[in-house]
């Protein structure tokens, strides 16, 4: 089956993500956590972004949008602006239900669409 869309992780969605492994106490269910992360990044070729000076002017930009969103998911959205991304995937509240963020100006202005995940049942 072949994929039609890339994907990447921000280094605090990654960061999220180690954590959560970390507290797994069985060793040997931890690594095997490790394993199938670090094989399905590299399989899906996923890349993982970070935030650089570059993004600083943006992100103040975003930040008078929409001063309620934490800075950590600000970050992240920011860097997925500058990297293209067509859709911003996030269980952030703050960021789905802000107007302006998921305002058709904005997706126009910066060509991302805000979406939370499928909830899958």
């Amino acid at each position: 089956m072949g994929y039609t869309f890339s994907a990447g992780f921000s280094l605090n969605v990654i960061g999220e993500i180690v954590n959560t492994l970390c507290r797994i106490k069985n060793d040997t269910a931890r690594g095997l956590a490790f394993d199938f992360l670090i094989a399905f990044l590299r399989k899906r070729n996923i890349k993982i972004y970070g935030f650089t000076e570059k993004h600083i002017e943006l992100f103040h930009e975003l930040r008078d949008l929409d001063n309620r969103v934490d800075t950590s998911n600000l970050l992240a959205l920011t860097v997925a602006i500058d990297e293209h991304a067509g859709v911003f995937i996030t269980f952030n509240r703050d960021i789905l239900e802000s107007e302006k963020l998921n305002s058709r100006s904005f997706r126009r202005k910066y060509g991302v669409k805000i979406k939370q995940p499928i909830k899958f049942s």
